[in-house]
């Protein structure tokens, strides 16, 4: 992937109570694996939230600031996949938005994601406010059935993938969504697993391949393991969405079905 993000989502409570979340955004146009100091950040900052990169977004080249996760209040959002026909609706669904999703659009590239966060937006009475997962499932139902409908009315046929992820800190939301008018298509894969923990084992994994004469950064040096998910109690501590497993485990990892949304 051209680009790489993450988000970082600290959760807790102020002197009375009342719910604080604050994200920590990076973005960068190199692939995450490859910047050192993704792997040294990740020891200081509790990793609530991690957004894998996703490919170049449609109607923009690779910048800053077309990069994921958008944040906007305490709202991040990531879209791995791609809107068809985009520069035939782009205009008609900008011109629907509100100043302030304009305005976001517009500093974000305005492209099929920049756009697709901003009728997310749209629909939000206050970006520093919580709201339930209910209520974000129906926000990011109605992304899509504009995107839908907007699409049918420029007699688009292309392919859209449409797996989004969004959060305010508390709950979280992805959806896996495929739109083609024509045929029956896949849709980009979609996974989750949850458990108690997510650990090493205690069976080291395989040294990675080097060039001859090549050294593993000393970052990278510390004795390699398996991760797993861990499941101790029928609840649930620890939930991971990704577009691929992440493990050998292959019975952690269940493959959301098409076009369906998970909570968290």
């Amino acid at each position: 992937h051209p680009h790489a993000g993450t988000g970082r989502a600290h959760v807790g409570e102020d002197d009375g109570g009342a719910d604080l979340a604050s994200e920590t955004v990076e973005v960068a146009v190199v692939p995450c694996w490859s910047d050192l100091s993704e792997h040294a950040g990740g020891h200081v900052l509790g990793v609530v939230l991690g957004v894998p990169s996703p490919p170049e977004p449609i109607g923009m080249g690779v910048c800053h600031c077309s990069c994921h996760p958008f944040e906007y209040g305490r709202f991040l959002f990531m879209h791995n996949g791609q809107v068809a026909g985009f520069k035939k609706i782009r205009r008609e669904l900008m011109d629907t938005l509100s100043q302030c999703a304009y305005d976001f659009c517009i500093a974000n590239s305005a492209s099929d994601s920049a756009l697709a966060f901003a009728l997310f937006i749209d629909q939000l009475d206050d970006p520093h406010a919580a709201i339930s997962p209910q209520h974000m499932k129906m926000k990011l139902t109605k992304v899509i059935q504009s995107l839908s409908d907007a699409l049918e009315r420029h007699n688009v046929n292309e392919t859209s993938l449409l797996n989004f992820v969004v959060t305010d800190g508390n709950s979280l939301a992805a959806t896996r969504y495929v739109i083609n008018r024509t045929k029956n298509v896949p849709a980009a894969s979609l996974y989750f697993s949850s458990g108690t923990s997510f650990e090493p084992s205690l069976t080291p994994a395989e040294a990675p391949d080097m060039p001859e004469g090549k050294k593993c950064p000393a970052v990278m040096q510390e004795p390699l393991r398996e991760y797993r998910m861990v499941h101790e109690d029928r609840r649930d501590d620890v939930v991971i969405i990704t577009s691929e497993p992440l493990t050998n485990v292959r019975a952690d990892w269940i493959p959301v079905p098409k076009n369906h949304i998970v909570l968290v």
